[in-house]
């Protein structure tokens, strides 16, 4: 996973320390590369971690779910990739509202923007 420097111009916090992150990625070794980095930098939200999109899915659109401040998403993955994940939770009028960070180790992208966003 290659790391780089984002800037964001938002003049609020995209979210709490208290909001949850989903991190949704089949990688075990990604996934603990991503846990190490928020240790490092003190990132003390919780995270819940799902290894296919699908839980992801069916977690997200249970009554009662704690909706996460922010979504890590891998692209790539077994059964639902994360471009249809992200599809979906996109169309969806509450859920649309997430902020989704996609997370891959695809070196070139040739159709992210087949989610129509």
């Amino acid at each position: 996973i290659r790391v780089h420097n984002i800037t964001c111009n938002y003049k609020r916090p995209i979210m709490k320390s208290t909001d949850p992150v989903w991190l949704i990625d089949d990688d075990r070794i990604d996934i603990m590369t991503i846990q190490g980095a928020f240790a490092t930098l003190n990132i003390s939200n919780p995270v819940l971690t799902f290894f296919s999109a699908s839980d992801a899915l069916a977690k997200i659109k249970s009554p009662g779910t704690e909706k996460p401040g922010i979504i890590l998403l891998d692209l790539k993955m077994p059964k639902m990739d994360g471009m249809d994940f992200l599809k979906i939770i996109k169309d969806d009028l509450v859920l649309k509202k997430i902020p989704v960070i996609i997370i891959t180790g695809i070196i070139k992208i040739t159709n992210a923007t087949r989610s129509g966003r």
